[in-house]
């Protein structure tokens, strides 16, 4: 009994650290999920590794169920989870949007051609190939819709770890004017808009600047983006 509790702390104590762990961008996997919403495709298996440079995978992304095509139109049913080396399924693939309808593997950790994604409770490294196309988090936010997230720490201020000189608050519609990285930390400078394009036809106002921390103390990115528009 106490060997299974001791387990099961271990457990929960792995998935909060990396649920902890910042996450940095977005990698497209079409072997799983085609390259696009309805993508008739042929799903190939996507092996995981303990560690970057590993010849030996410890698990693998597959596809569960594939799409079926309703006589109506449309697709469904597309179900992608991960497995262990022994072939028990784990669970369902974390994923975000980078567009819209088109998820991908949401990334902690990155030197190509490898890229450490998380999984249900943990995370493990994927290879990387001319398949695969990978979105830093620079690059998403810098997307016309973006917004304050409910993992942000509202404090916008003069300078990266500097004065605060604004609150921001979850669901504020901002722009993304610039980043800077200060003692291992990324910064975003945002200007906070009075209301979002999808609101109104007129111009959005910049109401105060201030720079934010990129991730919220759970690792979750303080700003993110309507990958499906408006």
């Amino acid at each position: 009994m106490l060997l299974v509790l001791l387990i099961s702390i271990l457990l929960v104590s792995v998935s909060s650290v990396v649920a902890q762990e910042r996450v940095i961008g977005l990698l497209t996997l079409p072997e799983v999920f085609g390259e696009g919403p309805c993508h008739d495709f042929l799903p190939e298996e996507i092996p995981l590794y303990a560690e970057k440079g590993s010849e030996k995978p410890i698990g693998a992304i597959r596809v569960t169920s594939y799409w079926t095509f309703p006589n109506d139109g449309g697709c469904e049913g597309l179900r992608v989870h991960v497995y262990k080396g022994d072939g028990a399924r784990v669970g369902a693939l974390p994923t975000e949007e980078f567009d819209y309808e088109a998820p991908a593997a949401i990334v902690l950790e990155e030197q190509k051609p490898w890229f450490r994604v998380r999984l249900s409770n943990s995370a493990a490294w994927v290879r990387g190939s001319e398949n695969n196309v990978y979105y830093p988090l620079k690059e998403l936010l810098f997307n016309g819709l973006t917004y304050i997230t409910d993992a942000s720490e509202p404090a916008l201020r003069d300078r990266p770890g500097g004065v605060v000189v604004a609150t921001a608050s979850t669901g504020n519609s901002v722009q993304v004017v610039d980043f800077m990285k200060d003692d291992n930390q990324l910064w975003l400078l945002v200007e906070v808009l009075s209301h979002s394009v999808c609101e109104s036809a007129d111009e959005p106002r910049v109401l105060f600047q201030g720079w934010l921390r990129a991730h919220g103390s759970s690792g979750q990115p303080s700003v993110w983006f309507f990958s499906r528009g408006c």
